[in-house]
This record gives structure tokens, sequence and C-alpha cells, in this order.
């Protein structure tokens, strides 16, 4: 059989639910030699537990190193892992110790874009936990050591953390991973519909009543429940995402979850999860008419990759923030540093004056003057 009849067979499998079929028709494929790697990464997107088959047929060595043929798709396997967690729980832990030299191996981008998708699409708060602490200890015993590294992770591992704690405060869930009855906001009710590059977005297009009130907005994390039943599925999908785009009456959202293949045709609960990107304050800062923008979990990453990525050139101060160096410190014979064109001398200074000057020799210092005083 070939392959575009294979992906009809499977695309009707999970149309219609028969997930023991398409489990059989991917183990034949993946079997079959060699191995196509765009099948393999299309599909474990497509329907992640069949990351498990994928790694019954290609087990991993015993100190946790996926085998040459998977080595190009490990940020896939983790990833679809991971997507799995809400449904697959102890097997999701038990995948991900598996791989755990993999994990460490991968590089530092494709490692916190697993710790964010961690965050936001694993809902359950034991389960979240769980998994961030099971990517961070492979990260530990397999990533090559230095203090670079070990800033990295621990940092990483805070802000994911964080991310995880708020989505748990905005929208509370239950251990089954469901959104619990008693939130601080009422969902907003939505209908959903595929965007025009879902299989390679993930993108949806949520509609709501213009005059509808709702918390969400451009950059949310939002958890979308099923409001109404699907006439051949007995379960409430339940799936996250982050807007992408928010106009009146009109959200895209980046689903982080396999949307089910019924999903235009039920109602949606939309619950707010907090924000990931940029926001704006309610109401303008005391001391400037402009609103303020909060850095949150996505630009405290950002930050994170691009210092330990570019070192020295994004930050002059890299060997005293990751530990590995100090910057060199002027000998005392050097002349003080000059202030407005002039060089001062000691005679000309008070004896705070002196200490402060003198600080420039230190490899970081904090001056703090009255207001209303500048310094360079």
């Amino acid at each position: 059989m070939q392959m575009p009849e294979v992906d009809k067979i499977m695309r009707f499998a999970i149309k219609y639910h028969a997930e023991e079929e398409l489990f059989l028709i991917f183990d034949n494929v993946v079997r079959r030699q060699p191995l196509s790697i765009p099948f393999v990464t299309e599909w474990i997107e497509k329907f992640p537990q069949l990351t498990f088959t994928l790694l019954k047929v290609f087990p991993p060595s015993e100190d946790g190193l996926l085998p040459d043929d998977l080595r190009d798709v490990t940020h896939a396997i983790v990833r679809n892992i991971i997507r799995s967690a809400n449904d697959t729980r102890i097997a999701a832990l038990v995948g991900l110790e598996k791989v755990a030299k993999s994990i460490g191996m991968m590089d530092l981008k494709h490692y916190i874009d697993l710790l964010m998708l961690t965050a936001l699409s694993v809902r359950a708060t034991t389960l979240v936990q769980e998994v961030l602490l099971v990517l961070n200890e492979s990260r530990l015993e397999h990533c090559p050591e230095s203090p670079a590294a070990a800033y990295g992770h621990k940092h990483a591992l805070r802000v994911a953390f964080d991310r995880a704690e708020e989505a748990a405060d905005e929208c509370p869930c239950n251990e089954d991973g469901r959104p619990r009855k008693k939130q601080k906001v009422a969902p907003a009710h939505a209908k959903l519909k595929f965007g025009p590059d879902y299989d390679t977005s993930g993108q949806v297009i949520a509609t709501t009543r213009i005059d509808a009130r709702s918390s969400v907005r451009l950059h949310s994390h939002v958890r979308l429940q099923a409001a109404s039943k699907a006439e051949n599925r007995f379960d409430v999908p339940i799936m996250d995402g982050v807007v992408t785009q928010s106009l009146k009456g009109e959200l895209k959202i980046d689903l982080l979850h396999p949307a089910p293949p019924e999903m235009e045709v039920m109602d949606w609960n939309m619950y707010d999860a907090g924000s990931i990107g940029k926001r704006h304050r309610s109401r303008p800062c005391e001391k400037f008419d402009t609103h303020c923008v909060l850095a949150t979990s996505n630009a405290m990453m950002d930050a994170l990759q691009r210092l330990l990525l570019e070192r020295e050139e994004c930050c002059a101060f890299y060997g005293l923030i990751t530990g590995t160096g100090i910057l060199p410190t002027p000998s005392d014979e050097d002349e003080l540093p000059a202030v407005n064109g002039e060089n001062p001398t000691p005679e000309s200074l008070n004896e705070s004056q002196v200490v402060a000057m003198k600080s420039w020799r230190s490899s970081l210092s904090l001056i703090w003057g009255p207001p209303g005083m500048s310094s360079n």
C-alpha cells in the first residue's frame, strides 16, 4: 500500500475514533525500512500517543539515548510525550525517563521550548510539577556541566514553574486536568473552526459574541473545554492554546494539543489561564502617561536564552551573572574616571565622593545618589 492511501486510512481512523486500528497501522508502517521521518513527525503531531508505539519499535538504550534512526526527531518525540501527558500521565513520566540522555544532549532552545510547553499544556498541578522535575533531572545528569549551564537550567526551571503556577491560579484544574467548576472568572463561550493552515500551524479561529465580557486578549494562554458533546464520542475534550491575534469577536489561537475532528460542530468554554507575552496594565503608571509593559514568562525565557547563547555580546556582565569569570578591574594607580570632561583629584572631593568615584574599579558597582543627580 502506498503512503497516500495509508494517510487516507489513518485520517479516517482518527475521524471515527478507531484508535486501535490507528495504532496497528502506524506500527506496521514504522517497521518498514527505510523509516520515513516525515511520516513519523506528521503523525505523532496529529496523535501524540503514537509516540509510544514508535518507542516500542525503536527502544532507547539503557542509558536513555534514542537510536540513530530517531536522533533527528528527538525534539519531536519528547514534545509529543509531553503533549500526551494529560491522557497518559504515569506513562508519560516513564517515557521521559527512558529518553533522559537524549533530553540532556538536546540544544538549549529546544529544551527551553519543552519547559514552556509543559507549563502551558500539562494541566494537573502534581503532574506538571513531576514532568518539569523529570526534564530538569535529565538535563542535570546528562548535559555537559558548566557554571553557565547550571545557571541556565536553574532559572529556566523557575520561569516554567512560575508560569505553571500562574496558570493554575488563573484557571485551577483538578487532578484529572479538567477546569474546576468554581473559577475566578466565568469562561467565555466560543465557536471554533479550523484555520486555513491548521495542518502546519495548529491554528484555529474562535468566534465570540461582540458584547461578551472576557479577559482573554493577545498572548493569553487559554484552556478550551467542550461545552457540548459530539454524537460519536463520550469524553469531553480539553485543549490549551495561545492567542496570536485578537480582534473584536474573533481570536486566532495556536493550539498546543490536537483538535478533535468534530471541533467545529461543538460549543466551547474558553478559560483565561493568564498571559505569556507582553501585556499592558489596566491603568497608567503614576509617573508616566503611557502604559507599563509587563515582562512575563516568554520575555524572561527569551532573555535567558539570549544571555546564554550570545554571552558577552549580550551582556558585559555575563561572566559575573553566570559565574564563569569576572570582569578585568583597573589597578589602584589608574586615574579616577572623567566627569564632564575633567579628571577630578582626591583633593577636590569629599570623603563619600572619593569612595563613590573609586568604586568604578570594582567589577560591578551601584551608586545611589540624591534625586536629580545623574551619573555616567
